[in-house]
């Protein structure tokens, strides 16, 4: 069968047609993907601030303040699986305040952090505020400082306690926690409920021990008094 000379023609004609029209797509899509916006980068940390003079400190503090670096860094960044960090020594020793650093920098660069001291959380509990738990279990990063001070023991306040840790720790088990407190994981597996203790440190939870470090604040109290010359009263 042979082929119309005008049929080839406009045969040819509608090929040349649609191989401009694809053409033209080519370009528009290369030019979409070169002009395209580039994905916003994560927010930057800001330079993580001293929280000592860390050259006139114990090692543990050393390791305590580059671990909550660390974990801030990973939390704003959400690298890898979200894990607990839980540091735990005597009083002065600046648990809380690298607790209250850790959340003002994420708050710093927009990461929905919540600070709460485990006191004040007790008394939530205990007074009838059934929706708090349920509350920082959604919070994306939760610091819970001074955890089990002033922990009742031996009623039924303290299994009500232990029933709501409990759930606390279910709502949190995928997500971004820092503990602060003075009791060890023996103390907690004493003065409050072996089953909290084994929930609270098993799995990704990283313990830092500084029990090893200075009371801050009466360090500081006995420098200012050995800076002030002795006084004389005048004769």
């Amino acid at each position: 069968m042979k082929c119309n000379p005008q049929q080839l023609s406009c045969k040819e004609e509608i090929e040349a047609i649609f191989n401009r029209m694809m053409a033209k797509l080519d370009l528009i899509e290369r030019d979409r993907e070169q002009t395209a916006e580039a994905p916003e980068p994560p927010p930057s940390l800001p330079p993580f601030p001293g929280a000592f003079c860390l050259h006139d400190v114990a090692d543990c503090v050393r390791q305590a303040h580059g671990r909550v670096e660390l974990w801030v860094r990973d939390a704003i960044a959400d690298a890898g699986s979200p894990r607990w960090l839980t540091l735990f020594g005597k009083s002065g020793s600046g648990k809380s305040h690298l607790a209250r650093l850790a959340h003002y920098l994420l708050r710093k660069v927009g990461v929905r952090a919540v600070l709460r001291s485990w006191p004040n959380l007790q008394d939530a509990i205990l007074t009838g505020d059934g929706d708090v738990i349920a509350r920082l279990g959604r919070a994306p990063v939760l610091l819970l400082d001074d955890f089990g001070a002033g922990y009742p023991t031996g009623d039924k306040r303290a299994r009500l306690l232990v029933a709501k840790l409990f759930e606390l720790f279910e709502h949190r088990r995928s997500k971004w926690t820092l503990f602060a407190g003075m009791l060890t994981p023996q103390d907690i597996n004493e003065q409050i409920d072996q089953r909290i203790a084994s929930r609270l440190f098993r799995d990704r939870n990283e313990l830092v021990d500084m029990r090893n470090a200075d009371d801050w604040g009466y360090r500081n109290f006995r420098r200012r008094a050995e800076a002030v010359p002795d006084f004389t009263p005048p004769q």
